[in-house]
């Protein structure tokens, strides 16, 4: 486990539960130039790793249940999952899977926050996968809320995160600061009460609209409209040939 608080409550890994390897394998490598390639875990199992240039970003896996939806999922650094996994519990969350490790990579456990937007927790058993930023790579991680303003604080207290608010033109942001100050995370009240809490999750691009357009002519979809917003940037939503939603981001 990590021994430092340094990348407590950062997004340090993102993975594709898919239903169709191969299909997701080619529509993300046309779309935003990624590689999978087989990595040889501690076990001796092979898991397809997602790279960005040199950078391994995540990964792609089967969905933990047989004919699942195609989503993407987050994990979560802490320095301890069984304590943090505890205080959520405490907080109203509630634990998806027993507590597991992964030899050679570290300990992870499932959680569902108390609105229901679902990530993984983990502890690293060496040092933290490198992330950088730029095009290909992880920009920004969001969830949508019922209640934005209840999920931040439940985020910050759980994680040991600063609760910092930014009046937006449709009501408040909440912005979730790791030590020095570090952004985290954003959330935000879902624009559509239908629409159940999530995580949301955003990939660095050089024209958001050319991405999306696409990942039409790939066999995917668009969501929604693009957006822009000053001093943050022009982003959208896309969703692959299996439905798994991204978001794409080419930053002010």
């Amino acid at each position: 486990m990590t021994d430092s608080n340094a990348h407590q409550g950062h997004f340090s890994w993102h993975e594709l539960f898919t239903n169709d390897l191969e299909k997701a394998k080619g529509f993300y490598g046309e779309l935003l130039g990624w590689t999978i390639e087989p990595m040889t875990m501690g076990d001796g199992k092979e898991y397809p790793l997602i790279k960005a240039g040199d950078a391994g970003i995540g990964g792609m896996t089967p969905p933990p249940m047989e004919g699942a939806p195609a989503h993407w999922a987050g994990y979560v650094t802490v320095a301890d999952v069984d304590a943090t996994a505890a205080k959520m519990i405490e907080l109203g969350a509630e634990s998806l899977m027993d507590a597991f490790d992964v030899p050679g990579v570290g300990r992870i456990q499932g959680i569902s926050d108390p609105q229901g937007g679902k990530f993984l927790l983990f502890a690293p058993e060496g040092d933290e996968p490198n992330t950088e930023a730029g095009v290909g790579q992880w920009h920004w991680n969001e969830l949508w809320a019922k209640d934005a303003d209840a999920a931040a604080t439940f985020y910050a207290e759980a994680l040991g995160l600063e609760k910092k608010t930014m009046e937006m033109p449709n009501g408040s942001y909440f912005i979730l600061e790791g030590e020095g100050g570090v952004p985290r995370a954003g959330i935000m009240t879902s624009p559509d009460a239908s629409i159940p809490p999530h995580w949301a999750f955003y990939v660095q691009v050089d024209d958001v609209d050319a991405t999306r357009k696409k990942a039409e002519k790939l066999g995917g979809a668009t969501q929604g409209d693009v957006m822009e917003v000053p001093g943050v940037g022009r982003f959208g939503f896309i969703t692959d040939r299996e439905g798994a939603r991204l978001g794409v981001i080419a930053p002010s």
